[in-house]
């Protein structure tokens, strides 16, 4: 009968125990399998090269990136209803920032340092409009902008991103070499810079650096036409 007793303790304690830590654990997480696990780590690592990759659009190293961008998501992990949900940084938000800053002339003039505390700063400012604006019911007013301004407004993205690019595809020394090469007009800055410098790159091939061109076509082909080699590749490994 002690036994018994005792046995009947020690599985209320572990049952109490359970679902102590269970009340911790949120609730989006609590039907996850081992599945969703490896899904996550997959996603995580695939996110790595992003995260360094679009803080280097915004004008900062890569290592501030991948700096910056986990607690955030981690605090989000804990406080979101949805286990599916993938949240992280686009290259339109970190090329929009830099542009709208004219964040290479201000690293250049102040250092890394106060371009990372200016665009911080200016990303908590965006941060608390769009919570005004989404709380206002101002997200409406998308459906009523003209095809025509969405059209001009994508093509417009597109051209800052060929030219924010073109110089580390085209140059080994990147934007660094462009500039020393190509002066700029009077009067020309901010986005017409970079429009003038891309021109100037498309006319000026025998200044590309011949490696840095190959292995820029390299990655855009497999970008653009390397998915059914990489589909075929995936089943052949696991037959």
């Amino acid at each position: 009968q002690d036994g018994g007793a005792e046995g009947k303790s020690r599985h209320h304690v572990g049952a109490t125990c359970s679902m102590g830590f269970s009340s911790v654990i949120p609730p989006a997480w609590r039907g996850a399998t081992v599945g969703d696990a490896i899904a996550g780590a997959t996603v995580a690592a695939t996110s790595l090269p992003q995260y360094i990759a679009y803080a280097e659009l915004a004008g900062l190293s890569g290592l501030r990136g991948v700096q910056t961008a986990w607690p955030p998501l981690v605090a989000f992990a804990f406080v979101t209803c949805s286990p599916s949900l993938s949240v992280g940084v686009t290259a339109i938000t970190a090329i929009m920032a830099s542009a709208a800053l004219n964040g290479q002339d201000y690293r250049e003039r102040y250092g890394e340092e106060a371009w990372a505390s200016l665009l911080g700063a200016f990303s908590v400012l965006v941060a608390a409009a769009s919570c005004l604006l989404a709380a206002s019911g101002a997200t409406r007013l998308v459906a009523y902008i003209p095809s025509a301004v969405t059209a001009g407004w994508k093509l417009g993205f597109a051209i800052t991103v060929v030219a924010s690019q073109a110089a580390a595809a085209l140059f080994a020394g990147g934007a660094t070499a462009v500039k020393s090469r190509c002066d700029l007009p009077p009067g020309v800055s901010a986005g017409a810079a970079a429009v003038y410098r891309l021109c100037w790159m498309v006319m000026h091939p025998q200044h590309w650096d011949a490696p840095t061109v190959a292995l820029s076509a390299l990655a855009l082909f497999i970008i653009l036409r390397g998915r059914p080699g990489l589909q075929k590749l995936a089943r052949i490994a696991s037959c």
